[in-house]
């Protein structure tokens, strides 16, 4: 088991390639890892190494009987997926730090859609950047929290599964990585975070 933060592919080839030796006398290999979803950099350390997993080959355990055969690491344009889990949902929660116009004109279009509870959590400072928009989301059926600090895109659909999103930055969006789990658990924390919805 590897217990440190790292980010670097080289690093974690290094580390998995001395797991690796010896395969043969093994039944198999398993590497756990963990996401410290409240704190950016160890997220997108967390980040890193899911696209470093995945090229290595390695994929998240997929036993039937366990809610993690639903989850998934999507790479690249996971918009389609989200959208679908977002249609069929009745309730979902969306805590992001900051809504581009795009990103607000696609909540705004996916509420017209979508007969779900909606809500949104908002740092404050975003909430004071976008108030002249607020009101577009809130007649559109969102009720809007606002919280001092949100740091991460997560999404959270009917209080089990939990989407992040990788913050849109300059980087080519082929090459990023979302992360698609289910866990009541988890759901259940960020809940306690955004006010308790």
């Amino acid at each position: 088991m590897l217990v440190m933060p790292i980010k670097a592919r080289g690093s974690i080839q290094q580390y998995l390639g001395r797991l690796l030796r010896n395969l043969n006398d093994k039944e198999e290999l398993r590497v756990y890892d963990y996401v410290d979803y409240a704190i950016p950099m160890f997220y997108k350390m967390y980040l890193k190494r899911l696209r470093t997993y995945k090229k290595l080959g390695y994929s998240l355990e997929e036993k039937e009987q366990s809610d993690l055969y639903k989850s998934t690491i999507v790479e690249g344009n996971h918009y389609s997926l989200l959208n679908k889990d977002l249609m069929n949902a009745d309730e979902f929660v969306m805590m992001m730090p900051y809504l581009s116009h795009t990103e607000m004109d696609q909540l705004i279009n996916i509420s017209l859609k979508s007969k779900a509870k909606k809500y949104i959590c908002i740092s404050k400072k975003a909430a004071n950047i976008m108030k002249n928009r607020l009101h577009e989301i809130e007649a559109c059926g969102f009720q809007i929290i606002i919280n001092q600090q949100v740091n991460q895109n997560i999404i959270i659909i009917d209080k089990k599964l939990v989407w992040t999103i990788p913050l849109a930055t300059k980087e080519d969006h082929v090459s990023q990585i979302s992360l698609r789990l289910y866990s009541e658990e988890i759901a259940g924390r960020l809940l306690k975070y955004a006010k308790e919805v």
